[in-house]
């Protein structure tokens, strides 16, 4: 019997406790743990000099185990079954070898959730302000319906990295906007931070950056990325990193139908689901590339018209069609990607601060345009869905939240093309 995933988490978290702090989940002598958790785990193994084995499931599971059952009986419960492995970059990995001499609990406290906060806040309202404005009280209200929505309470009961990216992409925007070596300088190196904790979000970045001729840019981010991976190389060895490839595309293709079921039914928010039921895995996993080339060609074509329509940099304010074409460029990425999941939607918090018309509900039915309207109100209302059918079904929550995201992603593609097409537009 299926118990509501929001009861897990409130529930059964307990990575804030002496015991299994580090699981989001048990049930039946089972343990779904925190995906913070199981890059903390790689972690540990790498300093420990564990190499390619850092990437084996099995290996994974038994250094979860041996580290749960220190100081504990023979008979302990909770770690029969240990579902999902971590399939994060050496990159990455190597980065949080320092932060494995705290405690987890205190990672999340001290460092994950600040930074979280921080990162989305800070970028949203400069982004923002620049774009529409809205008094304290107004972007008061902005925040508390953001930090409302699902999304946002898988970041931090997962220890999910989306409010991080959310922020990120707010940085590498406002670099983008500016030109000038220092400019392209920020936006490269936050590109490469963006390669080595999640690569498959890095989509839109490169294909602004190819959009507008940004060569430094590129030079920068490669440069950035092989100065991350020497601390990788000299830890973990140049054999590693050269089998990490390998040991990704087994991890991949290895999951098991429990895994299968969690990452396709619950949590993916991108077509991959309704994909994955109709035609099955494997037909999904040779469709999807599919998708995503072609998502990535339309983004590209977007910038290149808009590139074309105007060239206005945040010293003069953002452009309402750069705003925009942002948003659609965001969420059009996620639909299309191949692991666009519940907590990566707080990667278009700059989006929404950027393109709500009014941030007063009272003002919204004013509003002239209908897609100015109905893009508020979905913004204003995701909260209540989101919690709603988490409440309500587990199985099909993806499949659920993925026409209402399609919509928010058509609504700004509307507004982009509308723009495009309108001579006073800029």
């Amino acid at each position: 019997m299926w118990v509501p995933n929001v009861v897990y988490m409130l529930y059964y978290t307990q990575w804030l406790q002496s015991d299994h702090h580090m699981a989001t989940s048990m049930r039946k002598r089972s343990v779904v743990f925190a995906d913070g958790f199981k890059v903390y785990n790689c972690a540990l193994m790498a300093r420990e000099g564990m190499g390619i084995k850092t990437w084996e499931p099995k290996s994974q599971h038994d250094h979860i185990r041996a580290y749960l059952l220190k100081d504990k009986p023979p008979d302990e419960p909770y770690i029969d079954e240990m579902q999902g492995s971590s399939e994060y970059t050496p990159q990455y990995v190597t980065l949080m070898i320092p932060l494995t001499y705290l405690y987890f609990h205190q990672i999340l406290l001290f460092i994950l959730f600040p930074l979280s906060f921080a990162l989305v806040i800070g970028t949203s309202l400069l982004l923002g302000r620049r774009s529409i404005g809205g008094n304290s009280s107004h972007w008061i209200g902005f925040f508390a319906v953001l930090f409302a929505t699902g999304p946002a309470w898988f970041n931090f009961f997962m220890a999910q990295t989306g409010a991080v990216m959310g922020g990120l992409l707010g940085i590498f925007l406002m670099a983008w906007l500016r030109k000038g070596r220092g400019s392209a300088l920020v936006a490269g190196t936050t590109m490469a931070i963006m390669g080595i904790l999640k690569p498959h979000h890095l989509v839109v970045p490169l294909i602004m950056c190819l959009a507008a001729r940004r060569w430094s840019t590129l030079c920068i981010l490669a440069a950035a990325l092989a100065i991350l991976t020497i601390p990788a190389a000299l830890i973990m060895g140049i054999d590693t990193l050269l089998q990490y490839p390998a040991a990704l595309w087994h991890i991949l293709h290895s999951y098991d139908t429990t895994l299968n079921r969690i990452m396709n039914q619950n949590a993916t928010v991108s077509l991959q689901s309704p994909f994955y039921y109709a035609v099955g895995a494997p037909a999904t996993r040779f469709i999807m590339p599919i998708v995503t080339i072609f998502g990535g060609i339309y983004v590209y074509r977007l910038w290149r018209k808009v590139l074309a329509k105007a060239d206005a940099t945040i010293d003069q304010g953002i452009a309402p069609i750069y705003a925009h074409a942002w948003a659609a460029s965001l969420i059009i990425s996620l639909i299309c990607s191949t692991h666009g999941q519940i907590y990566d939607l707080m990667q278009i918090s700059t989006a929404w601060a950027m393109t709500l018309p009014v941030l007063a509900p009272s003002r919204i039915a004013a509003l002239p345009s209908r897609l100015d309207r109905w893009w508020a109100i979905l913004f204003i209302t995701f909260p209540f869905f989101t919690w709603a059918t988490l409440l309500c079904n587990t199985v099909y929550t993806g499949m659920i939240w993925l026409p209402v995201f399609s919509a928010m992603g058509v609504i700004a593609t509307l507004q982009t093309n509308k723009m495009l097409h309108d001579k006073g537009a800029a």
